[in-house]
């Protein structure tokens, strides 16, 4: 199974004072673009396996992508395991949502893969706990408002198509190069 997990942008972005759970309270805009990660699934008699394609993130265990995986086998007690190529386009750190959206397309995709009768629940809740962007790309709609931590979501009409140009400093971004880095783990 092949997904896109597209990059997101905050049109608008007010953040609050820190909350007792060590969020920021906030209000924002989210709008998905058209830059995007690329998720590759397939089923595996058990664990999950992370190969990752274009940049180095560090250790598999802590990528969202290889969490989403673990935390929705694990609750859905699905006995098989699951291999994930994630081929990077999203630069690292520069808070375009991109292991986020890998999270949200690993948590689908592995839905899918395993017939896992999720409803809306099921994954909201594991989206929520992997972090705040995690729920908007789970939604349907490109252009949400988010309020509280990012993950009480308000889906708007999608806007007008447009152009729009990125620019990612190098400090602001933890984008190493190009590698590739593969892990197993039991779920």
């Amino acid at each position: 199974m092949r997904i896109a997990a597209p990059a997101k942008v905050n049109l608008f972005l007010r953040v609050f004072d820190r909350r007792p759970d060590g969020y920021h309270a906030l209000e924002t805009l989210f709008q998905a673009i058209d830059l995007a990660d690329e998720v590759r699934l397939e089923r595996v008699d058990a664990g999950v396996e992370l190969v990752v394609v274009g940049a180095d993130l560090g250790p598999s265990e802590e990528n969202l992508a290889h969490r989403a995986a673990s935390a929705l086998l694990s609750a859905a007690r699905v006995s098989g395991g699951v291999r994930i190529e994630l081929t990077k386009r999203i630069p690292a750190g520069a808070g375009l949502g991109g292991g986020s959206s890998d999270a949200a397309a690993v948590l689908k995709g592995v839905a899918v893969l395993y017939e896992i009768p999720t409803g809306e629940g099921l994954l909201r809740g594991i989206a929520a706990r992997l972090g705040s962007d995690v729920p908007f790309f789970l939604g349907r709609s490109p252009l949400a408002a988010g309020r509280d931590r990012g993950d009480v979501l308000e889906p708007f009409e999608p806007l007008e198509e447009m152009s729009l140009v990125l620019v990612s400093h190098p400090c602001t971004s933890r984008r190493r190069g190009p590698t590739a880095r593969s892990t197993r783990s039991a779920v």
